[in-house]
């Protein structure tokens, strides 16, 4: 069985890749009236334009709140980390040899 191995660093190198990758489907929406006016697909192109509009937004929002949970935990697990390599000393002292 293998084993999940976590950094603190990777954790938020994963959080600051889920908050560009937010920025870039948000940046990506198609402009509004792109189509010509006067064509009957006109409609057509709009609402689909309206559509990945919406989708891309609730994407983005996703990403970026995936990002920050990612975030919170990477900083709560190198904060544990600390607090029991702190706790692991206090049991055994180093000895300088």
């Amino acid at each position: 069985m293998d084993a999940i191995r976590l950094s603190g660093s990777g954790l938020q190198a994963l959080a600051t890749q889920h908050a560009a990758g937010a920025s870039e489907v948000a940046g990506g929406v198609p402009v509004a009236g792109a189509a010509a006016g006067g064509q009957p697909t006109s409609a057509a192109v709009a609402s689909a334009n309206t559509l990945v509009t919406a989708t891309a937004r609730q994407l983005a929002t996703r990403l970026s709140a995936t990002g920050r949970k990612v975030s919170t935990i990477g900083t709560v697990m190198t904060a544990h980390d600390h607090e029991s390599a702190d706790r692991l000393s206090a049991l055994s002292p180093t000895v300088e040899v």
